[in-house]
């Protein structure tokens, strides 16, 4: 399947509150208090925030030990072939907030709003997550007849950062602003997230 580009609306992706003060590591006991920062970060992201993914679903030829094959990727993990065991696809993607969440917090850093900053980033950091959960929600509903595994992201296990550079350049993640920095292998925009799913048929 070619890769799709789907835009989402912000007000679908946005985190919820109680996530923004988690992420930000308030206690329960001090949640009232930033309560007013997080829901202020809420709100400026649903105007900075641009959510988009890309995703390409393809046939998987073997799992072997260490790699998941398509006629497209070799992606190699052992974590992963692991993980995909019995999949008869895979989707790969990307996601993206866009950069202006990452400028507006570097702006209100320069002005020394730094709770201000703070916040905007744990709400970003939040609403990647949840871009990532509602695209795997509407692409569970393409598939009938198997069910999805979870969300495999690069990092986790032995699938290394650096194969996030074989997703971007296959989904052409620079047709929505997304690069790689090679040296740390860090996405930019920095909000930004890649991953792979599996899907099983349900009479395996």
């Amino acid at each position: 399947m070619a890769a799709e580009l789907i835009v989402f609306d912000p007000l679908e992706t946005l985190p919820e509150e109680d996530r923004v003060l988690a992420r930000s590591g308030c206690p329960p006991s001090r949640r009232g208090r930033f309560g007013a920062e997080a829901r202020e970060a809420i709100e400026s992201l649903s105007r900075a925030a641009q959510p988009e993914a890309i995703v390409s679903t393809m046939d998987v030829r073997v799992i072997t030990e260490d790699e998941v094959v398509t006629g497209e990727m070799h992606l190699k993990s052992a974590s992963l072939a692991r993980f995909m065991k019995g999949a008869e696809k895979v989707s790969v993607f990307l996601v993206t907030l866009g950069s202006r969440p990452e400028r507006e917090a570097r702006r209100l850093q320069d002005e020394g709003c730094y709770t201000r900053s703070f916040f905007l980033d744990a709400a970003a950091s939040c609403m990647v997550d949840r871009l990532a959960r509602e695209l795997h929600r509407r692409l569970t509903g393409e598939f009938p007849g198997c069910r999805a595994t979870a969300r495999f992201a690069p990092g986790f296990g032995d699938f290394s950062l650096a194969s996030q550079e074989d997703i971007i350049v296959h989904l052409g993640g620079g047709s929505i602003g997304v690069s790689l920095q090679r040296d740390s292998y860090t996405l930019l925009p920095v909000k930004s997230g890649t991953g792979v799913i599996g899907w099983i048929s349900l009479k395996s």
